[in-house]
């Protein structure tokens, strides 16, 4: 992964982050192996848990109504959507008592209850449509980055949106598990958001492979 960081960028890091991180051998690869190893609902569950982790105090951003926009890392869509809904769920009243409290079984049994996270994504697919769909072009397409996911994803939503005075919620994840939350906002920069659309020119690039 490739960026050009420097001063009048067009996207700007807020000073707001959080970072989690847990111990988990969800996905590795053993010392002395050929392939990596993978327990696929606990990697599920690892993820899950880092959002709620890095949202837990969404004060420190506002809450989705008020960023324009999520990008998040994509291993696969369905995930995104996951996502995306539990940070619905904890802006909600409905949320576990004790919110992202290792332990908690009301909590716990949030992060494997199918009919909880079917009904979640429904509630919020409007706003997912809004928010979530315009950065997942490339994941899409492209499948797993692993870290260059989460920027994949931004590329998509730069390709795809005008962004100038727009928040942007950003969440980077990495099995094992390290995680962190934070804000881009657009705006006029000293490289225009629109001349790095058209340079990149997303779509027909995909529709090329």
């Amino acid at each position: 992964v490739a960026l050009l960081i420097g001063p009048d960028a067009s996207l700007v890091l807020e000073p707001q982050r959080t970072t989690h991180a847990l111990d988990c051998w969800d996905f590795y690869k053993p010392k002395g192996g050929e392939y990596p190893l993978v327990d696929g609902a606990l990697s599920q569950a690892c993820y899950l848990r880092c959002v709620d982790a890095c949202y837990s105090n969404p004060g420190s951003y506002g809450n989705l109504a008020s960023v324009d926009y999520c990008v998040f890392h994509a291993p696969y869509n369905k995930l995104v959507r996951k996502a995306h809904a539990r940070l619905a769920l904890r802006d909600s009243n409905d949320r576990p008592r004790n919110w992202c409290v290792a332990g908690d079984v009301a909590y716990e049994q949030s992060l494997v209850d199918k009919g909880l996270d079917a009904s979640l994504r429904k509630a919020s697919a409007d706003d997912y449509d809004k928010r979530v769909a315009p950065s997942t072009e490339a994941p899409r397409h492209i499948g797993n980055c692993y870290t260059a996911s989460v920027f994949f994803g931004l590329v998509s939503l730069v390709a795809s949106s005008d962004l100038e005075g727009k928040r942007i919620l950003m969440f980077s994840y990495g099995s094992g598990a390290v995680a962190s939350m934070y804000v881009l906002k657009g705006r006029s920069g000293k490289i225009a958001l629109s001349s790095i659309r058209s340079t990149v020119d997303l779509s027909a690039r995909l529709s090329k492979r």
